[in-house]
């Protein structure tokens, strides 16, 4: 690990340490809540994961840079642009889901 991985995984772990000193209940349900939220991506993400690795694996990275790299151009440029929000439709956040307001 470099020292930037090691100086913000030792913030996020001092920042964990002071919201259980400062308020224990409080923590343990937004500890919750994320763990929550994390259940409910994690499918999203390993199928985006397994899918990338497909792609590298099948298709010769010079036929990947032809369609988006910097041969691409324009069109790969767009072609990208009208994938991406497809891909993202899961992650967009929602506050109403995630924090159990009006019952949703």
């Amino acid at each position: 690990m470099n020292t930037t991985a090691i100086f913000i995984n030792v913030f996020a772990f001092g920042c964990l340490i002071f919201a259980i000193i400062k308020d224990r209940a409080k923590t343990k349900q937004a500890l919750t809540v994320a763990l929550k939220s994390f259940f409910r991506i994690l499918p999203s993400v390993l199928i985006i994961i397994i899918f990338i690795g497909l792609l590298l694996g099948f298709i010769p990275q010079s036929q990947i840079s032809k369609i988006v790299g910097e041969q691409a151009g324009f069109g790969g440029n767009t072609y990208v642009a009208s994938i991406y929000p497809v891909d993202k439709k899961d992650f967009r956040l929602n506050p109403y889901r995630f924090f159990g307001v009006n019952g949703a």
